[in-house]
């Protein structure tokens, strides 16, 4: 049980992290994407640090990690194969982002621009808990 809460915490404070500061250096610096911003990559960063550093992860963990980590101490971590849980990965992100998007703005935009999300988020799933499998639940052969 240590392991999967220091591994979750890892993955959530760093992992986390690291990809959303790719995603916007992506933008900002090789795209060249400054309709949200006109400042440099690294000004944007320094706008907002304790959201990135602290408020995020915590959100992700919060929402996202620990209903995914009750459903399989729930249901039992080995009776799931790799694909399995990550489409239980998969399905509380999607739950999430329906239940936050009720109020922001999945219903303001037509359902066919909110398919991205899905796009987004299949990646993203199948990373977290294809780290998960492997570095918590995968059981060692002695």
């Amino acid at each position: 049980m240590k392991k999967r809460i220091i591994i979750n915490i890892i993955l959530a404070f760093v992992l986390e992290t690291l990809i959303q500061l790719m995603r916007d250096y992506v933008k900002f610096e090789i795209l060249n994407d400054h309709s949200s911003f006109s400042g440099s990559w690294l000004e944007y960063i320094q706008l907002d640090v304790t959201m990135r550093i602290i408020i995020n992860p915590l959100i992700f963990l919060i929402l996202i990690l620990l209903p995914y980590n009750l459903i399989l101490l729930k249901i039992g971590p080995q009776k799931f194969n790799y694909l399995r849980k990550t489409c239980i990965f998969l399905s509380v992100m999607v739950i999430m982002i329906c239940m936050v998007g009720c109020f922001v703005n999945v219903r303001f935009y037509p359902y066919w621009k909110n398919i991205y999300y899905l796009a987004y988020f299949i990646p993203y799933s199948f990373l977290f808990a294809g780290l998960i499998h492997w570095l918590v639940d995968k059981r060692t052969v002695d």
